[in-house]
């Protein structure tokens, strides 16, 4: 799960910045004509892939937490006298 959730975030988030800093760069520059060729639904769905990478990053930072909390509080049986 833990490797999963990372590779989700890391999938969403690869140059996510940039192309919603070039989006919202040429709403500003086109304005209406930025809007009819779509750049706002393109802009919606950047946000979405930046919602969906964060909640990767959220499941991935609570597996970790999981996987570190049992690590810490493991205690190995003890051993048998034969």
């Amino acid at each position: 799960m833990m490797t999963l959730a990372f590779l989700v975030f890391g999938a969403l988030s690869v140059d996510l910045a940039r192309l919603l800093l070039a989006n919202t760069r040429f709403l500003a520059d086109h304005g209406w004509l930025a809007v009819q060729d779509a750049a706002l639904l393109q802009l919606a769905e950047l946000l979405l892939k930046g919602l969906l990478a964060m909640a990767g990053y959220i499941a991935f930072k609570l597996c970790e937490h999981a996987l570190i909390d049992r690590l810490a509080h493991y205690a190995p049986e003890p051993r048998r006298r034969r």
